[in-house]
């Protein structure tokens, strides 16, 4: 876990596959018909429910490429798909073959080259796709990238591929809580610091696939400076606003006087009154993980970082510069905000326990710790066990509370497979109920992490 108020939400939004009339490219006569079925996670915040924005699920433009076992392009296919949200309904025409082939999708990417000469290697391609950091006026269109491997290779046209993507972008998102703060209102931020160039795909240097870590293009650069570029004003505390920009490092560095400094940061400006007299001023916001002081954090692809201002202690500064400029062992916010970080790619392939599990999006928080499950009602199933009927109901649970989760007031009748669990572990267990024991049909009990609850209804 990178931090205790990580909040890993995986819930999906699908492109809904069927052959329809907007089909990518047409191949030769020879070709299959493919259904394809991109799935793309969905960005949420806990206590709003506050769902991803179109721009986030937009689906502009679609390529298709097929490599070999050896890693080498064989086929590609490329096309639009006509503006949509993540509904679209996707088909192509792809190379019939029985060998072993990777599929690989790029959506977003027609500013990027992105047509390439049989044989050349999944490498090599992977390295040439770099983008320039999008503008951040208007929706803004993320590239995105997926693969799945196809040990049986593609000849019928029966069953849909489907395609796990990843976006490209982060999001870094700050607003104001009304319900705790009223004595400030946001007028402008900028974001500092982040790299102007990014992967498509999480590579290494050598073009190799290395999702969850860093991947930053060499001649990327971020600097630390108040640019125009990332600079929105006319905001308001409710709607606040968000940035898009590729993965970036945090780095630290010395002025000429040996203050050490951040790259990453938000300045944020407003207003503040204090004792019925009212002054504009800016604020500093690090990249800090919440409740801790000088613990600091990358902007990672396909994840948000969210800054809820929830108290204003002083007046800013008066600049923003001056606020941008404020060493580290200072102060430089005066003002108090909670750190959200959602992580929202498919991480779950390659570390369970680092992420919530797909499908995990029955949240409830404190603002601090929160807890994750599948459903809060849950359906059993009759099953026949040593000669008699009983019924159960799966359920999944994932809990940043350092303490764990633990279930309680669980009524007689009712067994569970485990009843307790630690945090950043994801569990999947078995509710049974014996229904010569359990009078209502409608049974429930409680799950309990820290100061978080959740009632668990089961209907049999």
């Amino acid at each position: 876990m990178k931090t205790s108020n990580l909040i890993y939400i995986l819930t999906f939004l699908c492109l809904l596959a069927s052959c329809s009339q907007e089909d990518i490219v047409k191949g030769s006569n020879d070709d299959v018909v493919a259904k394809i079925q991109l799935e793309l996670p969905s960005m949420q915040l806990p206590t709003v429910t506050k769902s991803a924005s179109v721009e986030e699920n937009q689906i502009n433009d679609l390529w298709l490429y097929m490599f070999n076992e050896s890693g080498q392009l064989i086929y590609q296919v490329q096309g639009t798909v006509g503006a949509g949200d993540a509904t679209k309904a996707v088909t192509a025409n792809l190379k019939a073959t029985q060998e072993a082939v990777t599929l690989m999708a790029l959506a977003n990417v027609s500013s990027i080259t992105h047509e390439f000469a049989v044989n050349t290697s999944k490498a090599d391609i992977l390295k040439s796709l770099v983008f320039d950091v999008p503008s951040q006026e208007g929706d803004v269109s993320i590239p995105m990238w997926g693969e799945v491997s196809l040990p049986n290779g593609l000849y019928t046209d029966d069953a849909a591929i489907k395609i796990p993507m990843t976006r490209a972008l982060a999001c870094v998102e700050v607003l104001v809580d009304e319900n705790l703060v009223i004595n400030f209102e946001m007028t402008d931020a900028y974001l500092v610091g982040t790299y102007d160039k990014g992967f498509v795909a999480p590579i290494d240097a050598n073009g190799n696939l290395q999702k969850g870590t860093m991947s930053i293009p060499a001649e990327a650069t971020g600097e630390r400076s108040l640019k125009e570029e990332f600079h929105k004003d006319g905001l308001t505390n409710a709607a606040g606003t968000k940035f898009y920009v590729p993965e970036s490092l945090l780095e630290l560095s010395n002025s000429s006087e040996g203050e050490i400094y951040r790259s990453l940061c938000l300045i944020v400006g407003g207003y503040t009154t204090i004792d019925g007299i009212k002054r504009h001023g800016y604020y500093r916001l690090d990249f800090l993980l919440q409740n801790t002081v000088n613990k600091d954090m990358d902007i990672e692809r396909n994840t948000r970082y969210i800054f809820k201002i929830d108290a204003v202690h002083e007046y800013g500064e008066e600049s923003a510069l001056k606020a941008l400029m404020k060493s580290i062992p200072d102060n430089a916010s005066h003002l108090t905000a909670s750190t959200t970080i959602m992580v929202v790619g498919d991480k779950t392939e390659i570390n369970k326990e680092d992420c919530i599990e797909k499908g995990l999006n029955d949240i409830t928080t404190d603002g601090m710790d929160y807890l994750a499950v599948n459903a809060s009602t849950l359906t059993a199933t009759a099953t026949s066990y040593e000669n008699r009927t009983m019924y159960y109901a799966k359920i999944q649970i994932f809990t940043n509370c350092a303490s764990g989760w633990k279930m309680i007031d669980m009524p007689a009748g009712i067994i569970a497979q485990q009843k307790e669990g630690e945090v950043g572990v994801f569990y999947e267990t078995f509710i049974w109920i014996d229904p010569n024991i359990v009078t209502s049909r409608n049974p429930l009990f409680y799950i309990k992490a820290g100061g978080v609850w959740k009632t668990i209804t089961i209907t049999w």
